[in-house]
């Protein structure tokens, strides 16, 4: 998703303060390569198979951020089914919260969320 407004590494900076600022409300630790990938790039890019990122995302997104340029959510399994220490980290996930990313809630949440980006842009 790419915005016309906000494109400079000011807005970019701005949408990675806001995403760590989900993060505290949330009481969550950012993530440095997402922090770094908004900051330089305006690209959020995140695992839905992760909890950290399923939670704040929604929020993040609600939140209309004016620096965020390209938005990429992707399945880690599809990717990374075959790693040992990804495999370690999804299952530690899914016994935290072993039905969150299939719940239709959750994906009702995520859905209006990016509608509003999308609208905003």
């Amino acid at each position: 998703h790419h915005r016309r407004a906000g494109h400079g590494k000011a807005a970019q900076q701005r949408c990675a303060e806001l995403y760590r600022q989900v993060c505290g409300r949330l009481e969550k630790q950012p993530l440095p390569e997402i922090c770094s990938d908004l900051a330089e790039h305006g690209a959020l890019v995140a695992d839905v198979q992760l909890r950290h990122e399923a939670e704040v995302v929604p929020i993040f997104l609600r939140e209309a951020p004016r620096g965020l340029r390209q938005l990429v959510l992707y399945d880690g399994m599809q990717y990374y089914a075959t790693d040992r220490w990804y495999q370690e980290r999804l299952r530690a996930v899914h016994q935290a919260m072993p039905a969150m990313l299939r719940d239709a809630g959750w994906v009702r949440g995520l859905a209006t969320a990016l509608i509003r980006f999308a609208a905003v842009g």
